[in-house]
């Protein structure tokens, strides 16, 4: 067994962060630090690096690119990686001394490079240190894109992004939120008899025994607003299908809120996907009525056509409603990635739609913000498609949009009837 003190929390977080820049996924980098043998403490501090670094990137970047002599793009990713590290703990974490940052970085570079390399890092985060009350920024009121992009550390395309969507004062707002600590919110699974034995009982444990579920509070709204528990069967028990469910939080929100006995088929296009929500249904005891199975939802299957009451499609996007959660979607996702994933979601769309039976429910949803993979595919249905726009309360012309909030993460979601 290795011995846990010899494990240097440093070394985890820059091999996370070396990972994310092959392309590993944030949430993936983490769960490798979770598999190494290091302290509780070490472990959380480990967290609170990776994710600073991965949300100030852009801002860590502008400052470096001002105290080193050569730009961010031309460093080596480990040198580069290591003194983002560094930057963090200077800027960011008042609890590490400064003079501790830049001693520890200088020996972690010192560990896969040379002399050279070792100066280089221990001169630019001194200089950061010596200046880092009067950092210099481009001017807010002539260069407003950069300023926002700089100080949030998001892409400026996003920036503009959010800012001719919902005006500058609204932009501004969505981009401090994208900084805070993702909101947590859960509920309570109604089908575990212990469930509401709390006392004792910490969340951690409540989660892995199935009496409660971590979901985010803009999805259960929108899923209460939509009032899909008093939706009938055509054959007396409902009939839904869920086409891209991991890890299949809607679909076992909606159980827990149905009137009506109801049949589920969960559907993602991966074995890891699949085997995810097989085991959210087993720890929630869905079992008996909720199943899972590998399938593409652009590939069109004749057999289920117009076989079932409600069809949900929360299909892939670009994910900008979950910045604070994920914050590594704003360096993944471009404007050009904007109309590819608007052609995948139409293929979805095209192919999930003729699966709802006459007068039933097609339910369309993503986590993002932009009019393209929200409003604009519930236009290419209305237009494309024999359906009809529900009301849903707090709801627009062409769905709900549910923007980021202190206790909750943006989210889109339209209910579309089938004609008879």
């Amino acid at each position: 067994m290795a011995d846990r003190n010899k494990t240097n929390p440093r070394q985890v977080a820059l091999k996370c962060l070396i990972g994310m820049e092959k392309g590993i996924f944030l949430s993936d980098a983490m769960k490798e630090a979770d598999r190494t043998s290091l302290r509780d403490e070490d472990r959380a501090f480990v967290t609170r690096l990776v994710k600073g670094v991965t949300e100030k990137r852009i801002y860590l970047d502008h400052v470096l690119g001002i105290y080193a002599d050569i730009p961010t793009e031309r460093m080596d990713k480990r040198v580069l990686c290591t003194l983002r590290m560094g930057a963090y703990q200077i800027l960011f974490m008042d609890n590490i001394p400064a003079y501790a940052a830049i001693d520890q970085s200088v020996r972690l570079v010192g560990a896969y490079r040379g002399g050279g390399f070792k100066r280089f890092v221990n001169a630019v985060l001194r200089n950061l240190e010596r200046n880092a009350k009067s950092i210099p920024l481009p001017d807010p009121e002539s260069e407003k894109t950069g300023y926002y992009s700089i100080v949030y550390s998001i892409p400026e395309w996003i920036v503009e992004v959010f800012t001719e969507r919902f005006g500058e004062e609204e932009a501004l707002r969505i981009l401090r939120l994208s900084q805070r600590e993702a909101p947590v919110s859960f509920w309570i699974n109604r089908f575990n008899e212990d469930s509401y034995k709390t006392e004792g009982t910490d969340l951690k444990e409540a989660l892995e025994k199935g009496r409660c579920y971590i979901q985010d509070a803009s999805s259960m709204k929108a899923i209460d607003r939509m009032r899909l528990d008093l939706e009938k069967g055509r054959e007396g028990t409902l009939k839904i299908l869920d086409v891209c469910a991991s890890p299949g939080g809607k679909s076992l929100y909606i159980s827990n809120i149905m009137k009506e006995s109801a049949e589920y088929t969960l559907r993602d296009i991966s074995a890891p996907k699949v085997r995810r929500i097989n085991e959210n249904i087993d720890r929630l005891g869905r079992r008996d009525f909720m199943k899972a199975e590998i399938k593409d939802a652009a590939v069109y299957d004749p057999s289920d056509m117009e076989k079932y009451d409600i069809v949900i499609a929360d299909v892939p996007c670009s994910g900008l409603g979950v910045l604070s959660r994920k914050p590594d979607i704003k360096y993944r996702v471009t404007r050009d990635d904007i109309e590819k994933l608007v052609s995948l979601q139409r293929k979805i769309i095209d192919v999930s739609s003729r699966y709802v039976r006459k007068e039933g429910l097609f339910i369309y949803s993503t986590c993002t913000l932009t009019e393209e993979e929200n409003e604009g595919n519930v236009r290419y249905i209305l237009k494309n498609h024999p359906f009809g726009l529900e009301t849903v309360e707090g709801g627009g012309a062409y769905g709900l949009q549910i923007l980021p909030g202190e206790k909750n993460d943006g989210f889109f979601a339209a209910k579309l009837r089938k004609n008879g």
